[in-house]
């Protein structure tokens, strides 16, 4: 069993503005085989479309994995199928801003990606940030991950 919550507050700086946003975004889909997808993605504050940006490509991620994920495969499936999705909101918010006709550094956004099928959770990171996972053990798996430094999605059971 897993619990979760769902949590952004504006930056101060953003409340200054009168057309200030938040610029992050979250969700979870919970899918009846018992899966947990989890998804963040935080907006960078000097990109003007950041917090569609995050919108975009979270949406974009939960959807590709809702459609394409299946029980019961090898650790490989669930990595290569993160890896795939991380693409497919790539390519979103960069249609996104060619439909807007916007620069595409304006929707710029980190993305977090987790997903937890009961025994193993599989994640991945895109931007600068990290993930701190509890394990089984009781120890605390941290992944500090800098933009500089390009990552494949991992496994932790």
């Amino acid at each position: 069993m897993i619990g979760y919550f769902k949590i952004s507050a504006i930056g101060t700086a953003h409340l200054e503005n009168p057309d200030g946003v938040c610029q992050d975004y979250s969700d979870v889909l919970k899918l009846d085989n018992g899966y947990t997808i989890a998804v963040i993605a935080d907006g960078l504050g000097s990109a003007s479309k950041s917090d569609i940006g995050a919108k975009v490509a979270v949406n974009s991620f939960l959807a590709y994995i809702n459609l394409h994920i299946k029980t019961k495969k090898s650790d490989k499936f669930y990595i290569d199928l993160i890896s795939q999705a991380y693409q497919e909101a790539y390519n979103n918010v960069m249609n996104t801003a060619e439909d807007m006709k916007i620069d595409f550094s304006e929707y710029n956004t980190t993305l977090t990606a987790a997903i937890y099928n009961g025994k193993n959770l599989y994640y991945g990171q895109c931007g600068d940030g990290g993930i701190i996972v509890l394990t089984p053990s009781g120890n605390y798996d941290l992944s500090l991950i800098h933009i500089s430094e390009p990552t494949r999605p991992r496994l932790i059971s």
